[in-house]
């Protein structure tokens, strides 16, 4: 019996792991998010992580500029961007393929 549930146990838990999806996505710190103030006319630095050696787009609503970097190999980048005068509201999009959006 014993020996039944676990086979039926890793039969179920093979299910489950192949069924999870697995998603590259754009880990931010907390002090990024929504309704952020930015010093104006200013390099301002954001960062975070992500997949290894995922290229990573920023794009700016004030300019649409963009900018990019590539993560180490542990995930983790950074890119400075520049910052308008007083404003908005405006957007920063981030993509590692995937698209966040700060507004």
């Amino acid at each position: 019996m014993i020996r039944k549930f676990q086979k039926s146990f890793s039969i179920f838990f093979a299910i489950l792991l192949v069924s999870i999806p697995v998603f590259a996505e754009i880990k931010l710190p907390t002090i990024f998010g929504n309704n952020m103030v930015l010093q104006q006319q200013k390099e301002v630095p954001i960062w975070g992580k992500a997949k290894k050696n995922a290229k990573i787009k920023i794009t700016t609503s004030w300019n649409n500029k963009k900018y990019s970097s590539v993560s180490t190999e542990e995930g983790q980048w950074k890119i400075k961007i520049g910052t308008p005068s007083a404003g908005g509201p405006y957007t920063i999009s981030i993509s590692d393929g995937e698209v966040l959006t700060l507004e």
